[in-house]
């Protein structure tokens, strides 16, 4: 979790003007800012996502990967590793032609 102090620094240091708080460039630093603090926790804490046998969710994802897959085969990942993020939707619920 990104501190409100860290945030409000942040918006500083990226505001597009002076009462920005939520452009593409804002919102950008805040996910790297986060990112960022994930990657740093994964390093100290190796069994969150590396003690798997096969990397996870692919054999080309680094260490570093972390996201979620729902139960509707929504997935969303992120590797700051390879600065990638991935974004699957899908219908796995009501697959049908229709839906």
């Amino acid at each position: 979790m990104i501190s409100k102090t860290k945030k409000s620094k942040i918006i500083a240091k990226t505001k597009l003007h002076a009462k920005d708080t939520g452009s593409s460039d804002v919102q950008v630093a805040i996910l790297t800012e986060r990112i960022t603090q994930i990657a740093d926790h994964l390093k100290v804490h190796k069994k969150d996502n590396s003690s798997r046998k096969e990397p996870y969710p692919c054999a080309d994802a680094s260490p570093l990967t972390f996201g979620h897959t729902g139960f509707t085969g929504t997935c969303v990942w992120a590797d700051p590793g390879k600065q990638i993020v991935f974004i699957f939707l899908s219908n796995r619920v009501n697959p049908q032609e229709s839906s």
